[in-house]
């Protein structure tokens, strides 16, 4: 009779595990059960590993792994799968130390904001090297390491281009030492260009145009906006 829960078939495994032409050679049950649940890990390579053929390790699945892991799926939809879950790790590992993201990283972790990079919805992952998130936020990071003159002022110049799908703007102004403005994307216009003052806040700054007056150090480390969102 075959045992009916996973207390049953553990016992069932470990009694037999080290009789007939399998002695000594499989591991612990929780060990066999982790890499047939792994997408990424063929019958192949854990007969490779174990010093099996393949078709020992098909017979072994199926007497004791295949009530348990409901469905394993086929072998291109694990290849896919596995896939996406690789690209994932290395796209994480990517952004995490990408020298362009440190300097804001290091800052959102002090701020206890969670940074991640986006990906595509589909079976490859591929990282938007433009977007990012922060706290689930999406969010665009725009860099100008040293101001030019500006009427007669020195100013960080941020060109807007591509905001398309993003909820914030990050303006990091000056490299190493960096000043970081946190703007909702509802306060800016595609196409347009802001000019941040460096050294000192520019009250009479005005947009250009019939548009209203923008204090954009009212958004100066406004890492709170990331907290709590307006709706």
């Amino acid at each position: 009779m075959r045992p009916g829960n996973i207390a049953e078939i553990r016992e069932w495994y470990e009694r037999n595990r080290n009789h007939g032409n399998s002695k000594g050679t499989l591991p612990d049950f929780d060990t066999m059960l982790a890499k047939f649940s792994d997408d990424c890990t063929k019958f192949n390579d854990i007969a490779a590993e174990l010093g099996l053929t393949r078709e020992r390790i098909r017979q072994i699945y199926q007497k004791y792994f295949s009530s348990i892991i409901a469905r394993r799926p086929n072998g291109r939809t694990r290849q896919k799968v596995c896939t996406l879950k690789r690209r994932t790790v290395r796209v994480n590992e990517f952004f995490h130390s990408d020298s362009r993201y440190a300097p804001l990283l290091d800052r959102a972790a002090r701020e206890g904001i969670e940074a991640k990079p986006v990906f595509t919805h589909s079976a490859v992952a591929k990282h938007n090297k433009r977007r990012f998130l922060l706290n689930g936020l999406i969010c665009k990071l725009l860099v100008v390491s040293a101001p030019r003159e500006h009427q007669e002022r020195l100013c960080f110049k941020f060109s807007l281009t591509s905001l398309e799908e993003i909820e914030f703007l990050i303006l990091q102004a000056g490299v190493p030492e960096s000043k970081f403005f946190v703007l909702p994307i509802t306060t800016v216009w595609p196409g347009k260009s802001i000019y941040i003052p460096a050294g000192f806040r520019w009250l009479e700054y005005k947009n250009s145009g019939r548009r209203v007056k923008t204090d954009w150090f009212q958004y100066l480390e406004a890492w709170h906006l990331l907290k709590n969102p307006i709706a």
